[in-house]
């Protein structure tokens, strides 16, 4: 087996870019995130997925920073991705190390949305700024994943 070199290439002035005054508003968010104690509640969405499991619901019971899925979804594909997992985040350490990782590794080289608005809506996690999709927020977390330690 061919042992090959990572992709990543770490660059010095993207890095010093990134962490720049022009980018404070972005870590005072991130700052924001990691302290709220609204978004440090592990217990409530723990709560919030096994309910999710148990009841058999789409969205009711998914974070309120979350917008409900689609009424024209057939239910049984619904139930279908539900029964796979499909319809699930994960535990909030590891969103926080995802999003994180989405931060200082993804968005720089392809920076394909508002990052302060989308921050802004996970931060408060009550939906009073606004909601994003549950597709998205996976796909946010799922492109940073190449980027965490698998302890996670």
């Amino acid at each position: 087996m061919l042992d090959q070199p990572s992709g990543y290439r770490h660059d010095v002035a993207l890095h010093n870019k990134l962490h720049s005054s022009d980018s404070n508003a972005q870590r005072s968010l991130w700052s924001n995130l990691m302290t709220s104690p609204s978004v440090l509640d592990n217990l409530r969405i723990s709560q919030s997925l096994s309910s999710l499991r148990e009841q058999g619901s789409t969205s009711a019971e998914l974070p309120a920073f979350l917008r409900p899925l689609p009424t024209k979804d057939a239910a049984e594909d619904v139930n279908y991705l539900q029964i796979k997992g499909a319809l699930s985040i994960p535990i909030l350490p590891l969103q926080n190390a995802l999003l994180q990782a989405y931060i200082e590794y993804v968005h720089p080289y392809m920076p394909l949305m508002d990052l302060n608005n989308f921050l802004s809506i996970i931060n408060t996690r009550d939906g009073q700024n606004g909601q994003t999709s549950l597709f998205l927020y996976q796909a946010v977390m799922f492109a940073a994943s190449a980027f965490i330690e698998i302890a996670h």
